[in-house]
């Protein structure tokens, strides 16, 4: 007994420097998050540009008028510097804004930017505190990687951050079984700001079955509580706001308009780089027709194999993380996204970690390689090394390519993280159907 304890002693003591040196590298990694983001934001001239449109639309309701409509919006806007004053954030973003435009915009900008900030610090130590269990130096790797290159959330306060953070929130709670309840607030809350961001996720839970298709069951019951009081409400007082709504999204998805794929784009590029594969199948043809039914035909069929074998998954802990870490690449890839919606690769970090200490890198390196391609401050060196070599057009390939495989090797390792006599059990059941 007495040589087991010394022999353990060594390894109890190693592990704990392990997550001491892990914990101060994450804290380094906040740290480098929140100096050079509050720097960048006094000195860029579109800083909190996303909350900005949202809060005059929010601000619009308050005073009783049409958020969904730019002469509404423009009518009380109080400033000379451009804002998005066409709403096109869902009425329950607006309606959680709303408490805040009372407010005058300085003091509402600061609290935005604080709780987002702050979430998102919750976020990574949220991940850093599961994967802690598996691979200190590994996680906090990652960790660090991602907090550290995030400024872009604090310049423009968009609302992927606080949808992320009470995403990942949500997932810890499902998979560790604690406060449920309040776990499955968050998730939905988390889909009623962002719904793009983080649906696939609460699909996911509620296609694994057993608990976490009941805790996914909850988060549809709050997202319908709060959901369907607030579109009622809107349609009873402004019957044209859906039409509107519509009206304004499509504005920006006209060509070179905000929300345009194509090299052309007016906000594709820079700090708010898109990460859907259109980006980067635009470098090849700039024809929505192609791009679009390229990449529906590469990843919808991604996704249903990942919704097929999540039903016959075995729930276990390393299964739902694998899982999650497949959804975070495959969600963003069909559907229009920016960097800082990539920040939902935090939730790929767990699995990482499993696979790092079992002694499988693959899916760990390939999937820092798309951190680190989606990352700021990469990005940004990324873009000055195209433009100098004249080739910014590739930019969007560099990112979008790495995300894919990533998706693709993910779900790869998911597939085979289900026991063959799972499988085989299946099988079997569905052949004496047919009989």
């Amino acid at each position: 007994m007495v040589n087991v304890k010394n022999n353990s002693q060594p390894n109890v003591e190693r592990n704990m420097s392990k997550q001491r040196d892990g914990l101060i590298l994450v804290i380094l990694g906040i740290a480098v998050f929140v100096i050079l983001g509050f720097t960048f934001q006094k000195t860029n001239p579109i800083r909190q540009w996303d909350f900005k449109g949202s809060y005059w639309a929010a601000r619009s309701f308050d005073n009783h008028l049409d958020p969904y409509n730019e002469n509404a919006v423009l009518s009380i806007y109080q400033h000379n510097d451009p804002v998005i004053t066409r709403a096109v954030y869902p009425p329950t973003l607006l309606l959680l804004i709303s408490p805040l435009a009372l407010l005058p915009w300085n003091i509402a900008s600061s609290i935005w930017c604080l709780f987002t900030v702050g979430t998102m610090i919750s976020a990574a130590i949220i991940i850093w505190d599961i994967g802690n269990e598996y691979s200190p130096t590994m996680t906090a790797a990652m960790v660090a990687l991602i907090i550290s290159n995030s400024q872009v959330i604090i310049i423009l306060t968009n609302p992927a951050a606080i949808s992320i953070a009470l995403a990942v929130f949500g997932c810890w709670s499902f998979v560790k079984g604690k406060y449920a309840w309040i776990g499955a607030v968050a998730l939905s809350v988390s889909m009623l700001i962002k719904p793009q961001d983080t649906s696939c996720i609460w699909l996911f839970f509620l296609l694994m079955g057993g608990t976490y298709c009941r805790y996914a069951l909850r988060s549809l019951m709050v997202s319908g509580l709060i959901g369907v009081p607030t579109v009622f409400v809107m349609w009873l007082l402004y019957p044209n706001w859906l039409l509107e709504w519509k009206s304004n999204i499509a504005s920006f998805t006209v060509k070179g308009g905000m929300t345009d794929p194509g090299p052309s784009s007016v906000g594709g590029h820079g700090l708010g780089a898109f990460v859907n594969l259109q980006a980067a199948l635009s470098v090849i043809k700039d024809d929505p027709h192609f791009y679009n039914s390229i990449t529906y035909l590469i990843v919808f069929p991604l996704l249903l194999l990942l919704a097929y074998f999540a039903l016959k998954s075995d729930r276990s802990t390393r299964s739902v993380w694998l899982g999650i870490a497949t959804i975070a690449p495959l969600s963003i890839l069909p559907i229009y996204h920016h960097v800082y919606d990539a920040k939902l690769f935090l939730l790929a970090i767990p699995a990482c970690s499993i696979l790092w200490v079992e002694g499988k890198k693959f899916l760990p390196l390939v999937s820092m390689a798309a951190m680190v391609v989606t990352g700021d401050i990469p990005l940004a060196f990324l873009r000055i090394a195209l433009e100098r070599i004249h080739a910014s057009v590739l930019e969007p390939l560099f990112i979008s390519i790495p995300i894919l495989i990533m998706g693709i090797v993910s779900l790869s390792t998911f597939i085979r993280s289900i026991p063959v006599s799972v499988l085989e059990t299946d099988r079997a059941q569905r052949k004496a159907s047919c009989c």
